[in-house]
């Protein structure tokens, strides 16, 4: 989240810093976040029909965020990152109990798909649109905590129940190859 900071800075401690971290520390796990603002309303009511022409990507298409960072350590490490994970803070608000992506809360049982459509969407995304493939995602980052940012509160039963879930969309975008294995 820092990296719009960082790419302030000048180009001289950028070069600096890429070189240590990707060069000499050798890093290959980098870590993205999948923001709830991709898909800011319901794309069309159908979560096995996604609309991609609803999905807003203005976070990811700016330069100084985290895509350019990601894509910045590919280029300066050679081929030497072997993963990119991705954390999901929060559902979006409208799948969400409190109507918004802060102070924790979760995810309507209705929405259950809606918010594997939502997964979904930023795994393609970031594959299509950026050629950043993710390893692997966490969906719930810090579950159960409550905070100004944001956040979802799911109860353990709420959290199997969409990793189940989740599972079964990702299959079925493997088989499809939409995604890779």
């Amino acid at each position: 989240r820092a990296t719009k900071v960082f790419y302030a800075s000048s180009p001289a401690l950028i070069s600096k810093v890429e070189d240590l971290c990707f060069n000499q520390l050798h890093v290959n796990i980098l870590r993205g976040m999948c923001e709830p603002a991709i898909e800011p309303v319901n794309d069309n009511s159908n979560p096995f029909s996604l609309d991609t022409s609803k999905l807003v990507w203005t976070y990811y298409d700016n330069n100084t965020k985290g895509n350019y960072a990601i894509q910045r350590a590919l280029a300066v490490s050679k081929g030497r990152i072997n993963y990119i994970f991705s954390s999901n803070n929060s559902a979006p608000a409208w799948q969400k109990a409190n109507h918004s992506v802060i102070n924790g809360d979760t995810i309507l049982p209705t929405m259950y798909d809606e918010f594997t459509e939502y997964i979904s969407a930023y795994l393609l995304g970031m594959q299509n649109r950026y050629h950043i493939k993710i390893s692997g995602i966490s969906l719930f980052n810090e579950p159960g905590l409550s905070t100004y940012y944001e956040s979802l509160t799911s109860s353990p039963v709420q959290v199997r129940d969409l990793v189940i879930r989740m599972r079964k969309r990702l299959d079925s975008l493997e088989l499809s190859s939409l995604l890779p294995h």
